[in-house]
């Protein structure tokens, strides 16, 4: 038996509203990807700033303590009163210096990344 027009009709009717339910749920999937991806680019934009932020405060407090130590290196005289004329040799005086040039940072230092804490730092 032939199918009648109207029932041909009426079926590619349903297909394709079948078929454009299925496109407007894809429609919205995409939509949420979308507000997803914008969400996560944000965030990690924000994360980003923090990071970059901290890496410059970081670099900055490892300058400060290079320079605090040429300076403190640079005065030896007010560092140690060893000389080499009291039984140590001149590398041994600077070292001992150093050492103590490295302390007087760490004790003054504010330290933002945990590698001077004033319970830990041992150079002896």
């Amino acid at each position: 038996m032939a199918e009648s027009p109207l029932v041909a009709v009426m079926s590619h009717l349903m297909s394709f509203l079948e078929q454009y339910s299925h496109f407007q749920q894809l429609q919205q999937q995409v939509d949420q990807y979308r507000v997803q991806l914008k969400r996560h680019r944000v965030h990690h934009r924000r994360q980003m700033k923090v990071l970059r932020a901290s890496y410059r405060e970081r670099l900055n407090d490892k300058n400060s303590i290079i320079c605090s130590l040429e300076e403190a290196v640079s005065q030896p005289h007010t560092l140690s009163p060893l000389t080499p004329s009291e039984g140590f040799g001149k590398r041994e005086a600077n070292h001992l210096r150093v050492i103590t040039a490295l302390e007087l940072i760490c004790l003054n230092q504010t330290d933002s990344w945990g590698c001077c804490s004033k319970s830990t730092h041992h150079f002896h």
